[in-house]
């Protein structure tokens, strides 16, 4: 049955969003090495092709002593292997599973985050609930997926990152670049933007009691 207009006006919709206190309890550390870091699974259909050859681009041109590259939980074989044949092998970790509380150090100790969007069919509407607790940790989102997507939206919103098409290499390198510069010369990278905030699962809350009649 077809849903009527007075009645779609009363749909909305709550995001996912990250726990304020988990990172409240985990301290910062300056890096030697310029550091980005993924966390959770990542499976063939991420489509991270375009992203590694950005990589390999930027240890070619500001060399391996000063970038690492690192892999939290779960990477497929077939990524494990590209990456292990490639020059990216001598600055990348793979950590393998780690508890929630530690991939939460992971992230607010990392310089940037890299996020990847499942290429597949109707991917404009994903949210993995891992992008909450990138933007919580205030470090610049390397996005790869659908750059018109609620991920890219949300990203833009919270003035967190950039998302890029899959195979835009030259992008991602030059934002990659950018954001190395800027570390090298000290500058302040971590994003300074608050409306992150809003997706709190406190705020979150608190906007689903504000709709309840």
């Amino acid at each position: 049955s077809k849903i009527s207009s007075s009645q779609s006006e009363k749909i909305a919709v709550i995001s996912n969003g990250y726990d304020s206190a988990d990172f409240e309890l985990v301290s910062e550390t300056e890096n030697d090495l310029f550091t980005i870091t993924y966390t959770g699974t990542l499976a063939d259909n991420y489509n991270i092709d375009g992203f590694l050859e950005a990589m390999i681009s930027l240890v070619n041109d500001y060399g391996k002593s000063k970038i690492k590259l690192q892999f939290v939980g779960r990477v497929s074989k077939k990524y494990r292997d590209i990456i292990e044949g490639s020059s990216l092998v001598q600055i990348c970790n793979f950590e393998g599973h780690v508890s929630h509380k530690e991939s939460i150090s992971y992230l607010k100790n990392a310089n940037a985050l890299f996020l990847a969007i499942p290429d597949e069919p109707n991917n404009e509407g994903i949210l993995t609930g891992k992008l909450f607790e990138y933007l919580a940790a205030r470090k610049p989102i390397i996005g790869v997926g659908p750059v018109f997507g609620d991920a890219a939206v949300i990203i833009e919103e919270c003035k967190s990152g950039r998302m890029f098409k899959y195979k835009d290499e030259q992008s991602i390198n030059k934002y990659i670049a950018n954001l190395y510069l800027s570390w090298v010369d000290n500058s302040e990278i971590k994003t300074k933007s608050n409306i992150y905030k809003n997706y709190s699962r406190e705020n979150l809350t608190k906007k689903l009691v504000n709709l309840i009649p």
